[in-house]
This record gives C-alpha cells, structure tokens and sequence, in this order.
C-alpha cells in the first residue's frame, strides 16, 4: 500500500511536469510512450542499461532485469601529479577520516563538514576536508588545528589508502570511489538520490546512513566510532572493493555497447 501510494504522488505530482514535457517530445519524433513511471522509461527502450557499481549495492529482486549490466566502479580518468595534490601530515594521528559535501550540495558547510570537524577535532584523528572550492579560506581560519586540513579538492586515491572512514552526503561518485579503496562510510544525505545511495549503501554493509541532510556531531561521532571498533564495516567494502577489482570498468562498457551495436546489426541485415 505504501509503495502504491508513493508511485501514485511520483507520478501523477512530483514528476508530472516532467511527464508532459517527456511525451511532447516522443510525439515530435512520431512515438509515444504507456503510462508509468518516468524512471522506468530508460529501462522499457533501452536495449542495454550500463550500470556502475556491482549487484552487490542493489537490492535483491524477483524479476531481474536482464538489460542491467553492473560494470564495476567506473571511476573517472585522472592523471597523476595535476596539481590537486595536498599536504597530508599521514602517519602523525591514530586514524584519518575524509570529509565532503561533493561539488553539488556544498555551499552550506553546516550541513556535514562543520559537524563532521565537531565531532572529531579532539580526537586523534587526522581530518581531511575537501570543501569542493567553496568556502575553504572560512574553514581553515575557524578550524586552525593540526589535525584538520582543508582544502579546495584533494587527490582522493592519494587520501583514501590511508583513510580509515569517508563522511560524505552521499554523492554516488565519492561512494564508488571510497569503496574502491575499501574504506567504509559515515553518510548523510537525503536528496538529489543520495537516499537511495545512501539505503542501498547501508543494506551493504559498508557503511551507516544517518538518513538526514544535517547530522548532528554527536550523530557522526557515534557513527564513525561504530567502524573504527568494529571491522566488520572493513571488511564488507573491501569485499566490493575486491568485486570492482574484477571488473574492467570502462571496458566492460565499451564491451556492453559493442553487443549492442553487433546485435543491431544482425537484426538488420536481410539474412539474420
């Protein structure tokens, strides 16, 4: 009854305006489209869904679809030494946690960096921020410790080997990323689909959803204790970590295409 009712506001409320627009635009192209979800257009046309991550960050279902095809983290292409390097006094504190709102939800730092710096500055824990190029002169001047070390954007595969948890709102790129490197995470988010990352994140294992936009330091602190006493949260991301390992990524894609286009082919040709 709950999903029904969810599916119903989805569609005939928060997405019908998207709805409208959606449907002029397959008439202009002489198509048209059944009743439903908006989201479950890419699925029903597509003739593959190239999906990052693994079946490990899904849910389980009764009806799996068989145009889904998991190709592993897919992380972007970077070149090393670009200059987004920082100084990370590595090695100096028992732990290291790394901290971010993303590049999207990221001009109120009240949200999750301050909180986050809260409720870990006393500790013997390295924190690492990376403000996404927004307000970062502020939090360094409020935050002039040793410990804390804030910065524009840091070199991410430079920090996460030697990071022990990730706080983040939940963007899917920073959880794929951390996960890459098996480190577990603190997360709190709830729009633009950090809910969903964050629900299926938790069912994972490899990290705890704070469910909410604005945590408390007390909720992250309690939160980021929970990993580092037990390893259990490791474990489990290094366990995808592993899976994302086996995957080629950006070849598996390039491979999920290629199908695809060999497929169309033979379809079209007089003698398939």
């Amino acid at each position: 009854m709950l999903q029904a009712a969810a599916r119903l506001a989805s569609t005939q409320i928060v997405l019908r305006p998207a709805w409208i627009s959606y449907v002029r635009q397959l008439k202009h192209y002489g198509l048209s489209s059944r009743k439903g979800l908006l989201a479950d257009e890419t699925y029903r046309w597509s003739d593959a869904v190239i999906q990052t991550g693994t079946a490990s960050l899904d849910f389980p279902r009764r009806n799996v679809n068989p145009k889904v095809r998991y190709v592993g983290a897919l992380l972007p292409y970077r070149v090393a030494g670009d200059g987004s390097e920082a100084t990370i006094p590595a090695g100096r504190y028992a732990h290291t946690a790394v901290v971010t709102q993303g590049t999207v939800d990221n001009k109120d730092p009240n949200k999750l960096m301050i909180p986050a710096i809260e409720a870990l500055k006393d500790r013997d824990v390295l924190i690492v921020v990376a403000t996404g190029g927004v307000g970062t002169a502020e939090l360094r001047q409020r935050y002039p410790l040793n410990n804390v070390v804030v910065e524009d954007f840091v070199d991410f595969d430079q920090i996460f080997p030697l990071a022990d948890v990730f706080i983040t709102n939940g963007g899917f790129g920073g959880v794929l990323l951390s996960l890459s490197h098996g480190v577990p995470v603190v997360a709190a988010g709830i729009n633009e689909g950090k809910s969903d990352v964050n629900a299926r994140l938790e069912y994972a294992g490899a990290g705890i959803n704070l469910k909410t936009e604005s945590p408390t330091p007390s909720a992250i602190a309690k939160a980021v204790d929970a990993i580092l006493i037990d390893s259990g949260w490791k474990s489990r991301a290094r366990a995808i970590q592993e899976q994302f390992e086996a995957e080629d990524g950006a070849g598996g894609a390039v491979e999920v295409i290629e199908e695809v286009v060999r497929s169309a082919g033979k379809a079209s040709s007089p003698h398939a």
